[in-house]
């Protein structure tokens, strides 16, 4: 039985965790703004598990408690019809007090969960940037940060436990009330005559065994509110709105890429995007250059879909972006994004992600288009060589080109690079500019960028100015 149950609730916390995962993934970017990383993680790993515990383990314990206090109850009735009457009043009522007692500890474990998501939220940040904290000389501050989160949880954690022992103290008193009503009814319906000194023994008996389950009450009750808190935490991700990520084939796109009129903000804020129209045709390569802050990498966000376009239109040809759903209108693009984002895993991986199954001349192809393959055939696995988390044993150049070699992969119609050359050094540059002028005329581009893209690697640029696009001659552009 105890293999059976571990193995349902191990089964049913990682059925769980795909959901929740898979929740995350088609959910609203600006829904997970509200969001720490470390909290949404401690909810996919931890808060799975106990609500799977609570389903699993918890739920069976509860149902044979049940089910011992109505047979204990029959049996009472049957020795006497008020005895059973009066052991019913005491477990409806003992069932009152605890739902009313066990508030003060739900809100209690609520905010402990608060408060861990708040550590676990600061712990991830802390690990991701060790290399800022040391160069900054923030160790003392960021221990102190910590502390001082970790103090918080510590102390709710004491009113949660404050607050159980509390419930088990009243519960011990209750108990013996309980226990005093029943001898003394007892004892007075055996003084009438109405039972025998027998009788009156088994039902002091089964009131022991009715109370069993009441002693229990207090660890089931602060196991269902932590649970139950738990699921609360879950059921946050489910009450908002969610995009549809499943894609069953690919939308067929041909045709210029269009935009007409474009205006979006955030929230409230002033409009990042203005006006915003241009056309790309297939073949071509544009520039839209601006300055920092100029809303760039936000009119990508808007070309993708990752944010809905508060006014205007978005096209590809005949097809209209509000025609689609988000997912597959953005299998029309092949992306590079500017915070060059790698999963721990192979170079084979890395250039497969979100593009499927490729042959190795299919790898290759863009490894060498992207300037990386002779770096790549340097390395004793080749393309199956291991990339460390974050991409952490390949500089920032190499990242940059194995990034683009994912895009170029993905034979998309359309390519859009986001600062292809931020961050990079003068010969890393040059690599990537040069992959760039291999693919003019080859693949339709989409430079987003506020350094100078050569004339050999554009045919045309669009400026971005206070949320509004010009064109611009692409003469103008940096040779």
């Amino acid at each position: 039985e105890k293999t059976l149950n571990a193995r349902l609730r191990e089964k049913m916390t990682a059925r769980l965790r795909e959901a929740l995962l898979a929740d995350i993934l088609c959910r609203p970017l600006a829904a997970l703004a509200s969001y720490r990383a470390g909290e949404v993680t401690l909810r996919l790993i931890d808060d799975t598990g106990q609500v799977a515990r609570l389903f699993c383990k918890t739920a069976p314990v509860a149902f044979r408690h049940i089910a011992t206090t109505i047979l204990t109850l029959g049996a009472m009735a049957m020795i006497h019809p008020a005895l059973g009457a009066l052991g019913l009043f005491i477990i409806v009522s003992l069932a009152f007090f605890v739902r009313r007692a066990a508030g003060a500890l739900q809100e209690t474990s609520r905010e402990k969960r608060a408060r861990e998501g708040a550590v676990s939220g600061f712990a991830l940040e802390i690990v991701r940037n060790v290399r800022f904290i040391r160069a900054a000389g923030g160790e003392s501050e960021t221990q102190a940060r910590f502390k001082a989160r970790n103090n918080d949880t510590l102390t709710a954690g004491v009113r949660e436990t404050r607050a159980a022992v509390s419930l088990e103290q009243r519960m011990q008193i209750a108990n013996g009330f309980a226990l005093a009503i029943i001898t003394g009814a007892g004892g007075y319906l055996a003084l009438r005559g109405s039972f025998s000194v027998g009788d009156l023994a088994l039902s002091l008996s089964f009131l022991t065994q009715l109370l069993k389950p009441v002693e229990k009450i207090n660890d089931l009750a602060s196991s269902i509110t932590g649970a139950l808190v738990r699921a609360e935490r879950l059921d946050g991700f489910h009450a908002a709105p969610r995009a549809q990520a499943r894609i069953d084939r690919p939308a067929a796109f041909t045709g210029p890429l269009r935009l007409e009129h474009v205006r979006f903000g955030y929230g409230a804020d002033a409009p990042i995007l203005n006006d915003v129209s241009f056309t790309l045709l297939p073949g071509q390569s544009v520039w839209v250059r601006g300055a920092s802050g100029a809303g760039k990498s936000t009119l990508i966000d808007i070309i993708l879909r990752l944010y809905e376009a508060s006014e205007g239109s978005l096209s590809i040809g005949a097809t209209a972006a509000a025609d689609l759903d988000p997912a597959r209108w953005r299998t029309a693009f092949g992306v590079m994004l500017q915070d060059r984002r790698l999963l721990a895993g192979t170079i084979r991986e890395a250039v497969e992600f979100g593009n499927g199954r490729l042959s190795d001349e299919q790898i290759l192809s863009a490894l060498m288009d992207a300037s990386l393959a002779e770096r790549v055939a340097t390395l004793a696995d080749g393309v199956d060589a291991v990339i460390g988390e974050e991409g952490g044993n390949f500089s920032g150049g190499e990242r940059a080109r194995l990034c683009l070699a994912r895009a170029l992969a993905s034979q998309r119609p359309i390519l859009i690079l986001d600062e292809p050359l931020a961050n990079l050094d003068l010969h890393s540059q040059r690599e990537v500019l040069a992959a760039l002028a291999r693919l003019r005329g080859r693949r339709t581009l989409l430079i987003v960028s506020h350094q100078p893209i050569p004339r050999a690697a554009i045919d045309r640029v669009i400026d971005l100015e206070n949320g509004v696009t010009s064109d611009a001659e692409a003469g103008r552009a940096a040779s």
